[in-house]
């Protein structure tokens, strides 16, 4: 593949962090990573570096997401560090890696780039290097949420030996894909031939697609839509500063403890359900609507009729100030979201330049295929799950937590394993830190490092 001319802005305003935290950067693998950097006020006594905690963030966040908590974390002992991921925020190719590298992915990236960067494998891959980039050779906790607890379990699945705790936020951990098991042999390979080989299994995305097309109204999955070409066009590219700003602070309301609020739609209020176990995949119909949109809308129309206002929009600011939403709206005003999105892609294995809002296909690359390396295999450190009680998130996979225990087999029992914070939404670390901090002081605690 050749190279690509690499445009990127070198005179980024400063981020209005929270006293006792540094924006850096470091060279990575084939990037220039961002990082925000916490450490302790008291240095260990006899010299050692302090036991580090990485903070792993989703989508739309960035390493800003997780300001709130840094400082609390690192005054408890650790050096604590949040990247902005692959394809978000000031994390950039760095335009010096050598040829052939992911650098010739162009940036701000395309839809029709090749996403293999963006495969689980390879974020690994950049937050192991990240590790041992910083002179680590072994992290306290990985932590991550949304689409970040995903990044983060899979740090922990693969390298226990570096990482020797897992919390994950939002999103359960549900394994990783089977391979066949217990097969019929034959006593020939004429015999094992004429047998044919193994059935395809059909594509689950696809599968769910045409479920969803059939009801009434017909709906599509979130994810879905975010594999489609036209995502990042409508979230982005069509949207002035201003739309922009309106969007972010509507997405991040939406999904938080503070909605519905009395500015949402009375069919909002009306169909609107506490946050609860799905008993079969038919039941995802009942996801609230960011989750189970409208099939042939954008996310900005399912949004941008949901913006807080009145007394909502005063809710809303008491977690997520007008300065915040500036601060997501000028790093995705300035990258898109694509480099987000490209994890959906990956996820799901759905998408083509050709799909439409109303039809999607199945992708031409694969890279959910190669986690068989690690089929059965189960996360061998300690692992804590923290929600939201108001977060539907948990709540999108039918039997996920049961999954997540079996394997998890050293998550403590009770709400010591899986835990939900009272008054807060998707969102936890940002709208309630308080009473995150405590559910994760005693699990760190128990970690014997504090």
């Amino acid at each position: 593949m050749s190279r690509k001319t690499i445009n990127l802005d070198l005179n980024l305003p400063p981020l209005p962090l929270p006293e006792g935290i540094e924006s850096k950067y470091i060279s990575v693998n084939d990037l220039i990573v961002h990082f925000l950097d916490a450490h302790p006020n008291r240095p260990p006594k006899d010299e050692t570096k302090p036991p580090l905690i990485i903070l792993v963030h989703g989508f739309p966040e960035l390493a800003y997401s997780w300001r709130k908590i840094m400082r609390p974390l690192a005054d408890l002992g650790f050096r604590v560090v949040a990247t902005d991921q692959r394809g978000f925020g000031r994390t950039v190719p760095n335009p010096n890696a050598k040829e052939g590298s992911n650098a010739s992915v162009a940036y701000p990236y395309k839809y029709q780039d090749p996403i293999s960067p963006f495969s689980f494998a390879n974020l690994v891959r950049d937050d192991v290097a990240f590790v041992y980039a910083l002179g680590y050779d072994s992290v306290a906790c990985v932590m991550g949420h949304d689409s970040g607890s995903i990044t983060a379990s899979s740090c922990a699945l693969v390298r226990p030996d570096i990482y020797r705790g897992v919390v994950l936020m939002s999103a359960p951990f549900l394994g990783t894909p089977d391979t066949q098991f217990n097969s019929q042999t034959y006593s020939s390979l004429a015999d094992a031939i004429s047998a044919g080989g193994l059935p395809k299994s059909p594509h689950m995305g696809l599968t769910v697609d045409a479920m969803l097309a059939s009801l009434d109204p017909p709906r599509m999955y979130y994810q879905h839509y975010y594999s489609l070409p036209q995502a990042n066009i409508h979230m982005h590219k069509e949207l002035s500063t201003k739309q922009l700003h309106n969007f972010v602070r509507a997405y991040f309301h939406i999904k938080s403890a503070c909605w519905p609020d009395s500015s949402s739609s009375p069919e909002d209020v009306e169909n609107f359900t506490y946050p609860r176990t799905l008993k079969s995949i038919e039941e995802i119909a009942y996801l609230p609507p960011y989750y189970m949109m409208p099939r042939g809308e954008s996310m900005s129309a399912v949004v941008g009729a949901r913006l807080p206002r009145g007394d909502g929009l005063e809710r809303a600011r008491a977690w997520l100030s007008d300065a915040d939403v500036d601060v997501f709206t000028s790093e995705y005003g300035r990258t898109g979201f694509q480099g987000g999105l490209n994890r959906y892609r990956v996820a799901t294995r759905l998408g083509r330049v050709s799909d439409t809002l109303n039809s999607i296909s199945a992708s031409e690359e694969d890279y959910i295929s190669e986690l068989t390396l690690f089929s059965r295999k189960k996360i061998e450190v300690p692992a804590l799950f923290v929600a939201g009680d108001k977060d539907w998130g948990p709540y999108q996979y039918p039997g996920a937590f049961d999954k997540m225990r079996s394997l998890c087999p050293l998550m403590r029992p009770g709400n010591e394993g899986i835990t939900f914070i009272k008054n807060a939404g998707h969102w936890v670390q940002q709208e309630n830190p308080e009473d995150l901090l405590v559910v994760l002081k005693a699990f760190l605690q128990g970690l014997n490092l504090m």
